[in-house]
């Protein structure tokens, strides 16, 4: 299935202050978006959601355009049609996540005796 060449990106500089101190700021950043708008509130969440960034204090969205230009990213798959089946997507629940997870085998154990053989108690010479 071909994509859209009408796909749009928003093109705009941001800065993020986390709660606990400190932040980022990025210049230029391009993300592809659904559509040919988004408010600046949405982009935002879009930000914090993509980069997970934790502990978000106060996002400022700068100098936004929107700009025709195909998406980079691949389209994201249904639930359980996975793109790629060697990652696991940790945003959904653990049950379906245990689901889709091969079982690791047990190791294998090996008894080992507490007490010390006769030879090992009598020192060498």
């Amino acid at each position: 299935m071909s994509r859209s060449t009408e796909e749009c990106r928003a093109c705009f500089d941001f800065e993020v202050d986390f709660s606990n101190g400190g932040g980022i700021q990025g210049q230029g950043f391009r993300l592809d978006i659904d559509g040919d708008d988004i408010d600046d509130a949405a982009l935002a969440d879009y930000i914090v959601r993509d980069m997970r960034l934790l502990m978000v204090g106060a996002v400022r969205i700068l100098n936004k355009s929107i700009i025709r230009e195909r998406h980079k990213r691949q389209p994201q798959a249904a639930p359980g049609n996975a793109v790629r089946p060697d990652l696991i997507d940790l945003a959904t629940s653990c049950t379906a996540a245990r689901r889709s997870t091969p079982v690791c085998p047990r190791p294998a154990c090996r008894t080992i005796s507490a007490t010390r053989p006769a030879s090992a108690a009598t020192p060498r010479a």
